[in-house]
């Protein structure tokens, strides 16, 4: 029943996407103004749906069954791990965008448009995950619940190699179609173009942390380790991506490829660290 409910109130969200920002964008004319207030009800919309949906869907014995005490016991615990979790989880959305904050730095426009042209089909790549994170997260979360650490171990290195080769097949189709990507992100610009090849052989060289990255810290998570997680992302995806970013920029006046292999580089190393703690 809950995963019905579920499944109806993400397709009339979908439906009711597909609407507001079809009348505010091209109905009305409304350009970027028309997506950012069809962005805001749209996110309206979707929490005042999921409460609804949550508050009929959810056992009447326990609807109003708390007390004041009952939200306050243990609150600060529970503080302290949410914070430690949304720092981790933050980084992983932060680190392109440090990663584009460096490249604009150089106030190279080829340079830019090849960055943003990259990070925009990293984006798929890497949003693609969450898929079959979701559902390797509920079963790992399950087999733990159980106290089968060792399937759970098994699940977390098959799903693991399943998703790598999967990347390596991404990589592949990249590299089959380079010349394509790179004619429609460069608009046949040939300084674009320069940088925008080299950065699509550099997305298929790192393309395994980079598929798997959200994955292992999912199942990081799991586990309990947030601060861990944290301190990880933090230092890697954030401080050591700027030090050393900014050491490329204008110690060696490098340019954007030298920036994403930083990025690329450190994103790996993080992958490694986290994927060889949960094996152990």
């Amino acid at each position: 029943m809950a995963s019905t409910a579920c499944t109806n109130t993400t397709t009339v969200m979908i439906q009711v996407n597909i609407c507001l920002f079809g009348y505010f964008c091209w109905y009305l004319n409304y350009g970027l103004d028309g997506w950012f207030l069809a962005n805001t009800l749209q996110k309206v919309f979707q929490v005042v749906s999921i409460l609804i949906t949550s508050y009929f869907k959810v056992d009447k014995r326990t609807r109003n069954g708390f007390t004041w005490e009952d939200l306050t016991e243990g609150y600060w615990q529970y503080f302290k791990e949410t914070v430690e979790y949304t720092v981790g989880a933050l980084c992983e959305e932060v680190v392109f965008q440090l990663s584009t904050l460096l490249v604009n730095l150089t106030q190279d426009a080829s340079q830019i448009a090849a960055q943003t042209a990259i990070i925009n089909t990293i984006s798929y790549i890497y949003e693609t995950s969450p898929g079959f994170t979701l559902v390797a997260r509920l079963r790992f979360g399950i087999l733990l619940g159980r106290k089968k650490v060792q399937a759970a171990k098994r699940l977390f290195h098959s799903v693991f190699i399943g998703m790598f080769c999967t990347a390596l097949l991404v990589g592949l189709l990249l590299v089959t179609f380079t010349d394509e990507l790179s004619s429609v992100y460069s608009s046949n610009n040939e300084e674009v173009d320069s940088y925008v090849r080299p950065l699509i052989v550099e997305v298929c060289i790192f393309i395994g942390p980079i598929f798997t990255l959200t994955y292992l810290n999912t199942i990081c998570r799991c586990i309990g380790w947030f601060t861990v997680l944290a301190y990880a992302n933090v230092s890697f995806m954030i401080v050591l991506q700027m030090v050393f970013g900014l050491v490329i920029l204008y110690g060696l006046h490098g340019d954007v490829t030298y920036l994403s292999v930083n990025t690329f580089a450190l994103m790996s190393i993080l992958a490694v660290f986290v994927y060889t703690r949960i094996s152990c």
